[in-house]
């Protein structure tokens, strides 16, 4: 519910490996900012997503003020659950880690 009905979701995580939180808030319809951490800018790509380098306070403010102001456009509400449906939904997860986990077997048969 919170995700709905924010604007962005504020990510400023110092490392994150696949960030659930962005992903959450992509189904949800909203899109992401913040900093590079590893996960959350792979799981919120350009247009879904807006990082800067870890710790740049002042990058990421004005980033967050291009945002508002229209200058750095991202996604609509729809545009973004929709994409993290087709990335991030039920049956898609389910393959991928099936095929992470018959590739981990493989190697030990």
């Amino acid at each position: 519910n919170l995700y709905e009905q924010s604007d962005l979701t504020l990510v400023v995580s110092k490392s994150e490996s696949f960030s659930m939180v962005c992903a959450e808030s992509l189904a949800c319809g909203t899109p992401v900012a913040g900093f590079k951490s590893g996960g959350p800018e792979e799981v919120a790509p350009p247009g879904y997503g807006f990082f800067v380098e870890y710790g740049d306070s002042d990058a990421l403010e004005l980033g967050l003020k291009r945002i508002r102001s229209g200058e750095e456009e991202l996604q609509s509400s729809s545009a973004c659950a929709s994409w993290a449906k087709q990335q991030y939904g039920l049956e898609i997860m389910t393959e991928r880690f099936l095929h992470c986990y018959g590739e981990a077997i493989s190697h030990y048969e």
